[in-house]
């Protein structure tokens, strides 16, 4: 008849003892130990419990005392000072059996619970010179400003001064200390947006009369970009050709102070200059009569 035969179980280490889990002092290390049948396989640690016993898969070490020490990189060959004395820098770091100093931990060695010694740390820093400081002198420009016109071309301006250097003093000199070196442009040309056709207007015309209301004219064209005519200008926008001018009433008859200062008046009356308040004045009562019989412009 047919039986069942109970597996036959043995321990068998898997895998050799780990690193052990800290640098320095003592800490743990393990290994895979495992239960495993007659045909190799991994059975239940049941069937290994009648045999030998079970060998450890985890055990104690020592990595010996934690220490620490002062560690520095090389001198950083650059010095602050392009000239006269300046520093240069290196890294300095407390390491403890391996283990760098960490932000945050001071002057105590990561990981070990340790100090190095603060009077024995290296400097960091380090006075350097690469000789006198010479005085030069160089341009300095400004920012571009805007450009002179808002569409087409144009120029933009910027300050041009001349500086003196002597280590790290500036100062403003005369642009004759300067003459030696080729001197930035101070101008250029720059494009605004694309010209639109745009009204124009002359000035106004002198008033048509001094008093009881008169009117002013002007011309008003539509240009385009090079300045030619167009008929493309927007139409609500055309300025006004005409305006009234002088409303206030004119003197009803000439009085005692009203007189003329000039022989030259009936030549004003003429030529018709009455409409100028210098000729108005000069010759107030030939003026007078003529603006009584003038009719009112209409505005």
């Amino acid at each position: 008849q047919s039986c069942q035969l109970r597996l036959c179980g043995h321990w068998e280490v898997g895998s050799p003892w780990s690193q052990c889990s800290v640098r320095c002092g003592r800490g743990q290390r393990s290994r895979q130990v495992r239960c495993v049948g007659n045909n190799g396989d991994e059975v239940s640690e049941q069937e290994c419990a009648s045999g030998p016993p079970q060998p450890p898969s985890r055990e104690a070490c020592d990595m010996g005392p934690c220490t620490t020490a002062w560690f520095h990189s090389d001198w950083n060959s650059k010095c602050s000072a392009e000239c006269g004395t300046g520093i240069q820098r290196r890294s300095v770091v407390c390491l403890g059996s391996g283990a760098a100093l960490g932000p945050g931990q001071g002057e105590a060695g990561a990981g070990t619970g340790q100090s190095c010694p603060p009077g024995s740390r290296p400097p960091d820093m380090r006075a350097c010179s690469l000789g006198p400081c010479e005085r030069t002198w160089r341009w300095y420009t400004g920012p571009w400003g805007e450009c002179s016109s808002e569409c087409g071309s144009g120029t933009q301006r910027r300050d041009i001064i001349c500086v003196s250097k002597l280590g790290m003093e500036f100062n403003v000199t005369s642009p004759s200390n300067c003459s030696h070196l080729p001197r930035p442009p101070a101008l250029q040309p720059c494009q605004g947006q694309a010209c639109q056709d745009r009204w124009f207007s002359t000035p106004w015309s002198p008033c048509s009369r001094s008093c009881q209301g008169g009117t002013q004219t002007r011309e008003v064209q539509c240009l385009s970009a090079n300045q030619t005519l167009s008929t493309r200008c927007p139409p609500q926008l055309r300025p006004s050709r005409k305006r009234p001018c002088n409303s206030q009433p004119c003197s009803q008859r000439p009085d005692d102070q009203c007189k003329d200062s000039s022989p030259h008046c009936p030549l004003v009356v003429q030529a018709r200059l009455c409409v100028y308040p210098y000729y108005t004045a000069t010759c107030c009562r030939s003026c007078a009569h003529v603006l009584e019989r003038s009719p009112q412009d209409p505005s």
